[in-house]
């Protein structure tokens, strides 16, 4: 039988592979899943890279979370609601 024994690590250690992140990826961080959004509802994103989504047309987004990154130049389908990319003033 195999013991083990927790080890504390240092915030800047890390095990196993590291997977690159995309430089400029956005995701947005308040959005809710399975929720009504209406026309002029706002989406930040998770940097602060300049840019919130506005909801175009509202409707629900469902039960499956988009794929980041989102993007900044296109309209981004999120189950029936539409969100579209506005520079952040």
């Amino acid at each position: 039988s195999a013991i083990f024994t927790p080890e504390h690590i240092a915030e800047s250690v890390s095990y196993g592979p590291v997977r690159p992140v995309p430089v400029g990826s956005v995701k947005p961080y308040n959005l809710i899943l399975n929720k009504a959004y209406v026309v002029n509802d706002y989406i930040k994103p998770v940097t602060p890279v300049g840019y919130r989504w506005k909801c175009t047309q509202q409707g629900m987004t469902g039960y499956i979370y988009p794929p980041g990154p989102w993007s900044i130049t296109d309209v981004m389908q999120v189950g029936t609601a539409q969100f579209t990319p506005e520079v952040m003033v």
